[in-house]
């Protein structure tokens, strides 16, 4: 008898290993995918997600401050000694109290792009990082910058900086530290909403308040534009140019994976909170009473008039009371 393997023993080791070698892909296949997963979540999804939780706590506190505040002085350097110093100051008179100079606030909302993408964003909030066990609103400005990344090509870095000094010209200045938010993005715009601007319309007269409530509320038309300046001239025209803050930004990003092979889109829409100070609608003034008819005017004067009682001294002259005997008003009903 010959030794050698039969066609069923040929069969078998072939399922066999058809089955290890179909386990095996299957297992380095899973890997594959869940290690692109956690790939995709740590250059992806973890950036999108400290960017929005981020930037929605800025923007929601935008707003334009009401007030304004003092210029820095710069120091002048002194060479004389502090001794020297002092004795002049002893004899000379106290100078006058200096007026505190106020500067303006430039740029309270503003935004740049180069070639369609973000340049730069910048805008005045309440609500930047947080500070606990602090009575104070934390004001500060936040600046959003888009620059080239470096490690990777042909591809973007989003970086975020904020200083307690509101100076528009001061935010870029290397001493305030900043930090980067995402990168390898390959784009990155920002579209912002604003209502359109109404225009003054002439006085009608007075409406009764039966009329008001009939009135259907007018159709807000909502405008768009890809970047913000606000200007001061844009007050003197009416329903023109953009408002100091706009209503709502609408934020599409893209991102590349780690080996720049896929990429992946977000948009992200936030809304600017306003709050306005509630005002008392104006109460109708009561129509003016008409004059009395002249027989109406007869018959007060006939009731004015002293009765022959009155006349003898038996009871005052006082319209709208008569004397009572026993009463627990002191005699006076009316």
């Amino acid at each position: 008898m010959k030794s050698g393997f039969t066609l069923i023993e040929l069969i078998i080791a072939f399922t066999i290993s058809t089955m290890i070698a179909a386990g095996l892909f299957l297992s380095f296949s899973q890997v594959q995918k869940s290690t692109k997963i956690i790939e995709k979540m740590l250059s992806i999804d973890a950036p999108i997600f400290t960017f929005s939780n981020q930037f929605e706590k800025d923007i929601s506190g935008a707003f334009e401050p009401k007030f304004w505040f003092p210029k820095e002085e710069e120091k002048q350097e002194q060479k004389e000694s502090p001794k020297k110093v002092e004795e002049e100051n002893n004899k000379k008179p106290a100078p006058p109290a200096k007026k505190e100079e106020y500067q303006k606030i430039e740029k309270v909302f503003f935004s740049a792009n180069q070639n369609k993408n973000l340049k730069e964003l910048t805008f005045i909030t309440a609500n930047p990082l947080q500070s606990y066990d602090n009575y104070k609103p934390r004001i500060a400005r936040v600046l959003y910058k888009l620059v080239p990344d470096e490690n990777n090509k042909d591809a973007f870095k989003l970086t975020r900086k904020e200083s307690l000094n509101l100076d528009y010209a001061k935010i870029n200045d290397k001493n305030i530290p900043e930090y980067d938010l995402i990168s390898n993005i390959k784009s990155f715009s920002i579209t912002y909403i604003y209502p359109e601007q109404p225009k003054e319309e002439k006085k009608n007269p007075e409406k009764k308040p039966e009329e008001k409530k009939t009135e259907e509320p007018k159709e807000v038309k909502m405008l768009t534009a890809e970047a913000w300046e606000y200007k001061e001239k844009d007050k003197e025209k009416e329903g023109e140019g953009l408002p100091i803050i706009p209503q709502f930004i609408l934020v599409r990003i893209t991102i590349w994976d780690l080996y720049q092979e896929e990429e992946t889109s977000f948009e992200i829409r936030y809304q600017i909170l306003a709050f306005e100070e509630k005002k008392e609608e104006e109460k109708p003034k009561p129509a003016p009473k008409p004059a009395p008819k002249a027989e109406e005017a007869e018959k007060d004067k006939s009731n004015t008039k002293p009765s022959e009682a009155q006349k003898a001294g038996k009871q005052p002259a006082v319209p709208g009371f008569r004397r009572g005997g026993g009463s627990k008003l002191g005699g006076l009903i009316r």
